[in-house]
């Protein structure tokens, strides 16, 4: 798919109702890069085209986006095997969870440093 850099809503198909995601396409230097949902970028091929299959394209993004609700699902399993997940719909609760348990602060990589190639400031 040829996408102009900006920020989109694209859908997965073979579902009737397949999940959004938000893909962002940017240049940097002379190379057109991709970014789907929270994933670091690739490139994109060499004739500029997002090498992304079994998609539909919703529509083209502008910011600030309009979220109606957010829901945050953390899961993890302990050493013996057994399954955990709670639910959020405020960060600063879910912020409270790696306060109250470290460990799984520590677990999930809240105390790495990571570096993240951003793309152009404009409204894309």
């Amino acid at each position: 798919m040829k996408l102009e850099a900006g920020f989109y809503k694209i859908r997965e198909k073979g579902m009737m109702l397949g999940k959004c995601h938000y893909l962002k396409v940017f240049v940097q230097g002379e190379k057109k890069w991709y970014k789907l949902d929270n994933l670091p970028p690739a490139a994109c091929d060499s004739y500029g085209l997002v090498p992304i299959e079994d998609i539909k394209f919703e529509k083209r993004l502008a910011r600030p986006l309009d979220i109606k609700k957010v829901k945050i699902i953390f899961k993890w399993e302990d050493i013996d095997g057994d399954d955990f997940e709670v639910t959020f719909r405020d960060i600063q609760l879910f912020k409270s969870l790696f306060e109250d348990f470290p460990e799984l602060a520590k677990a999930a990589g809240a105390y790495r440093k990571v570096k993240i190639i951003k793309g152009p400031t404009q409204n894309s």
